[in-house]
């Protein structure tokens, strides 16, 4: 049984960076004041008296709240939720600190040799802080494999899934690189945990997307002392990504990489109770490279992984061709929030709601979602209907005018 119930450190801390807890046991933290900088980590808290209780979970602080009230606000008819409330009143997650790039660095060779250090010594400080931890990376494109090159003397292992695998076995064997265990999975799941998934990720993400896990809960009981590595965030980063439309990109970094991939972080750590880390969004990597890097400069540069990765490699590498995207699991998160909150009422407490409201407003929203998913494209005759009756009501209606990449909070 995976354990929700996380216990409550005695320390009573001045000061506590949220970026810390993903380094630290499942544990609620008390502190007097929280430091966000990361946008990518989630922490969720409550104030009682002067003290904030912390942590990576929603679902573990409400053992500490007597009564629960449901914000309807927060809905799940989106794949992401662009929110920093949560599905309860009483908790929020932390707001991290808005920061803009000063683009003092424009140089190709400097962004190269700025992020490739970046990587490697946060990598190599990971497996001095924890030596005696097992590594194990999930492996599927560019922004993975690089970690593979890096300079390691931990044990490795990489794990991977169809329709990766031969392309990442390709990888491995044409550039020579010493891992101890490759491991091959289907992409499918037994769904056994899937209401601790849901639990897991506080219903802020579509549970159709976190893979894994039935084997990562296996590697976990065999050799306890893990570290889960990801590639979390480097193409939209080291190469020209749909984020480079904003003039204040930082919003679609906190909403759409925080709200998406930080999900998958926090979920695996809390299953698995281990540091779940991508070197890309280190501390040292955001100070020394990401807030200093001109991203303008990538048009002209283009993809520089294939670079950096030659350079923490210290020779030429050779990358597969295809890079798939393994399928979605065949999941509906319509019900997920049900599902979140009946345990909560089982298990830890009551949860002031109203059923019939809930549900009417979330059936309003996903009705809405739905709609304008459908009229943003011509494909398909409901596509088709949609995409020309938006046409001719933007004329009446500007609002409704199609902003493919616009996130907004709600």
């Amino acid at each position: 049984m995976i354990n929700f119930n996380f216990r409550i450190d005695p320390v009573e801390y001045e000061v506590f960076d949220t970026q810390h807890l993903y380094l630290k046991p499942n544990s609620i933290f008390k502190t007097k004041k929280i430091i966000c900088d990361n946008y990518l980590y989630p922490c969720y808290f409550f104030k009682k008296e002067e003290l904030y209780y912390i942590s990576t979970s929603v679902y573990s602080l409400c053992f500490h709240i007597d009564k629960l009230s449901r914000d309807y606000r927060f809905q799940n008819h989106q794949f992401i939720q662009t929110t920093y409330r949560t599905i309860f009143k009483e908790i929020k997650r932390c707001r991290p600190k808005r920061r803009i790039s000063s683009n003092e660095i424009t140089e190709k060779k400097d962004m190269i040799d700025t992020s490739s250090s970046a990587i490697q010594n946060y990598i190599t400080h990971i497996e001095n802080l924890f030596p005696d931890y097992r590594h194990l990376l999930l492996m599927g494109g560019k922004d993975s494999q690089i970690i593979a090159l890096a300079k390691k003397k931990s044990k490795w292992d990489i794990l991977t899934s169809e329709p990766n695998c031969n392309d990442n076995q390709y990888f491995i064997d044409k550039n020579n690189i010493n891992v101890e265990n490759y491991i091959r999975l289907d992409n499918s799941s037994s769904n056994t945990h899937f209401k601790e998934e849901i639990i897991s990720m506080d219903c802020f993400y579509d549970s159709s997307h976190l893979r894994y896990v039935d084997q990562l809960l296996d590697y976990k009981k065999k050799y306890n002392k893990i570290i889960i590595w990801m590639g979390t965030g480097a193409d939209g980063i080291l190469n020209y990504n749909k984020s480079f439309i904003f003039d204040d990109w930082f919003d679609f970094w906190q909403f759409h990489v925080g709200m998406s991939s930080g999900i998958q972080h926090s979920a695996y750590k809390n299953l698995l109770n281990c540091p779940v880390l991508s070197p890309y969004q280190s501390d040292t990597f955001n100070k020394e490279f990401f807030f200093k890097y001109d991203r303008e400069k990538i048009i002209e540069y283009g993809d520089l992984r294939p670079h950096i990765a030659e350079s923490i490699y210290g020779k030429n590498v050779f990358f597969p061709k295809n890079n798939f995207t393994p399928p979605e699991l065949k999941r509906s998160r319509f019900k997920n929030i049900d599902t979140y909150i009946s345990s909560i009422q089982t298990n830890i407490t009551t949860v002031k709601r109203l059923y019939l409201y809930d549900l009417i407003y979330r059936c309003f929203l996903y009705c809405i979602s739905y709609v304008d998913m459908r009229s943003k494209k011509n494909r398909g005759a409901i596509g088709y209907i949609l995409f020309k009756l938006r046409k001719l009501l933007i004329i009446l209606i500007p609002r409704l005018k199609v902003r493919r990449y616009t996130i907004k909070e709600f």
